[in-house]
């Protein structure tokens, strides 16, 4: 019963970081298809849910993990994922700590905002933020392959391992 319900936050964690990310991309999209559409975007709403997804997903991921820790121990795709949610992380301190202070700096002085400067740090967010979308996505597909405590999760796990070959046996 635990286990469902790290599940279900997990899954509110997902549409609070991905979700969001997902919509902030599609609304990038219709703006350039609609520029004189008068439908704003929360902006300001972005960082604070993907923040507050991440702690639900750590959280839930933690309790997940306390669930079932024997069986993903030794999985080749849990170990994988974790990389993957480690360098979200370490994405997400650069992009809000780093970067993004800088940005303000420069956007706040119209003389500075077309400096060299200024420039790469957009450069910077931006390859960031394109960073950020892609590691999430990737994440959340690794996540599909875990072990679930069922069958379809231990035949992910050796189709995965067939895939990468861990046998060491080439191709």
């Amino acid at each position: 019963m635990a286990y469902e319900i790290f599940k279900a936050l997990h899954g509110l964690g997902l549409l609070m970081t991905v979700g969001v990310i997902t919509a902030t991309l599609a609304y990038g999209y219709y703006k350039k298809m609609f520029p004189d559409t008068k439908i704003p975007f929360p902006f300001k709403w972005i960082s604070p849910s993907v923040k507050a997804g991440l702690v639900i997903l750590i959280i839930s991921g933690l309790g997940m993990y306390a669930e079932n820790a024997e069986e993903l121990n030794g999985s080749v795709v849990f170990w994988m994922k974790m990389v993957f949610v480690l360098a979200i992380i370490a994405n997400n301190i650069w992009l809000n700590a780093g970067l993004r202070p800088k940005s303000k700096k420069f956007s706040a002085d119209p003389a500075l905002a077309s400096s060299p400067e200024a420039l790469q740090i957009k450069k910077r967010f931006k390859f960031a933020e394109n960073l950020s979308l892609f590691l999430w996505y990737a994440t959340t597909i690794i996540s599909v392959l875990l072990p679930d405590s069922n069958k379809e999760g231990e035949l992910f796990e050796q189709n995965i391992k067939d895939f990468i070959n861990i046998d060491g046996e080439g191709f």
